[in-house]
């Protein structure tokens, strides 16, 4: 709820109702829909891989509240990525531009990036602690926006030099880059030194990075001799972009042209189907993991490697349950 002692002006019944009773109810019905609530873990992640200790009541509102923040930064940018997308239909209802017009949906998406973070002085951080929130805050907004111009952009023959960093890059500026400041944010409860907050960044940013593959992969699951994923119909970046060899992905931008679905189908199979492409990116996390654990050197992270890893897979896991990969070898 907004602090509406600054808005002591709006004396009006039916303008409070708007500025306050409304938008707030918009999102939080929005808010409210089926989530897997990953990035709440996120945050209490980073706080577990630094503190030698559970949180106290007032490290745990904190962690609490960074949770919500993530959530809704995610949430208000599917809002905005709806509009741009022509998407219909968001987490099993009206995306909010269908329910309640395109231009109500912009400020609402907008708005949620601001109401997020509009309650980190009431936490009881210390000043040092809230500056960090906030800088690692803007940046993530900064290259988030980067990277979806990128996304918006970005089409296979453009980018056909150099797919794999292209990919990686939107990936990374993206999921990564607000799973990284969850991961970031709730190690800053913890611990309020901020030496070491470029190696901490990353390993939240690969956690964001391996999210989106799990994703994807997700997405390309559907394919079958007779049916082309959404993802590649619509020519997103997609992981698979990133890992084809040149040849491959130029014969893979032909099949998706020529709706050839069977194609497609097989040039998934020549990378080991969906198990291999968990394989890789299972291999690509622990190779990172490994080597910004290395980083920090000297402080607990290295004792934490595996409680990461068991988040990993667990996110891994959540992805896949219940599928049967014998038919996407």
């Amino acid at each position: 709820m907004a602090n509406q002692t600054q808005w002591h002006c709006v004396s009006d019944g039916a303008l409070k109702k708007i500025l306050f009773d409304e938008m707030d109810t918009l999102v939080e019905s929005y808010l409210n829909r089926p989530s897997k609530m990953l990035r709440d873990k996120i945050v209490k992640l980073g706080f577990a891989i630094v503190s030698q200790h559970q949180p106290d009541d007032s490290e745990t509102k904190a962690l609490n509240y960074l949770g919500r923040v993530l959530e809704e930064i995610h949430s208000g940018s599917l809002v905005i990525d709806d509009i741009q997308d022509g998407s219909d239909m968001r987490r099993g209802k009206p995306s909010l531009h269908i329910e309640y017009g395109e231009a109500s949906a912009i400020c609402l998406g907008n708005w949620m990036y601001f109401r997020a973070i509009s309650g980190l002085p009431r936490l009881g951080l210390s000043e040092s602690q809230k500056v960090a929130i906030y800088e690692a805050y803007m940046r993530t907004l900064d290259i988030g926006h980067r990277g979806q111009m990128l996304d918006l952009n970005f089409t296979p023959e453009r980018h056909m030099n150099d797919l794999e960093n292209v990919v990686h890059c939107i990936h990374r500026f993206k999921t990564g880059g607000l799973v990284g400041f969850g991961f970031f944010a709730g190690a800053v409860v913890a611990d309020q030194h901020l030496d070491r907050d470029a190696a901490l960044l990353d390993i939240g940013v690969a956690l964001g990075v391996a999210l989106q593959r799990f994703n994807d992969i997700k997405n390309l699951a559907t394919a079958s001799p007779d049916h082309i994923p959404t993802d590649l119909k619509d020519l997103r970046p997609s992981f698979l972009w990133g890992v084809l060899e040149r040849p491959h992905a130029q014969s893979l931008l032909e099949a998706v042209h020529d709706e050839d679905a069977e194609g497609i189908f097989q040039i998934i199979q020549s990378v080991g189907g969906v198990k291999g492409l968990v394989t890789l990116v299972d291999d690509w996390f622990k190779a990172s993991l490994d080597s910004l654990t290395t980083e920090c050197s000297g402080w607990e992270v290295l004792g934490q490697r595996e409680k990461i890893l068991k988040v990993f897979e667990g996110i891994r896991d959540g992805y896949f349950k219940g599928f049967d990969s014998s038919s996407h070898r």
